[in-house]
């Protein structure tokens, strides 16, 4: 069996949210604008789990962990923060329950939100997330 435990995923709809919020490290951000246009939207292994599997096939990849890559959810606005953590989980959660033999998960927590809102949401993970278990 071959398993990729480094596999970065984003949410369609995190991509597309994503462009609207500063980063907590706003220096990078146009970097971050500009790799999520020319790279990240252009490629649908990035956030389409029919384009993942697909590529995951023709690499023999087997099993694959998905997880954020930078910007992550450190947004400067607690509540982009917090809104970005719920819609990565979900997508996450959700490719982890549609192909349970295919993906598991890590979480993201908003930990530029605090951290009560971060330990919130690692709570909502454990407890209603059950990605691989």
């Amino acid at each position: 069996m071959r398993m990729d435990v480094h596999g970065h995923f984003f949410s369609r709809a995190y991509l597309e949210r994503a462009v609207e919020f500063v980063t907590a490290r706003p220096e990078r951000d146009p970097f971050w604008r500009r790799h999520l246009q020319t790279r990240l939207l252009p490629d649908p292994t990035m956030w389409s789990l029919e384009g993942r599997l697909e590529k995951m096939d023709e690499e023999g990849v087997d099993v694959q962990s998905l997880s954020m890559v930078d910007p992550m959810v450190y947004f400067n606005d607690a509540e982009a923060a917090i809104e970005m953590a719920r819609i990565s989980n979900d997508a996450i959660a959700e490719a982890c329950h549609q192909h349970p033999d295919r993906f598991g998960g890590l979480y993201c927590l908003p930990l530029t939100a605090g951290l009560d809102t971060s330990l919130a949401e690692l709570r909502w993970c454990v407890e209603d997330w059950t990605c691989g278990g």
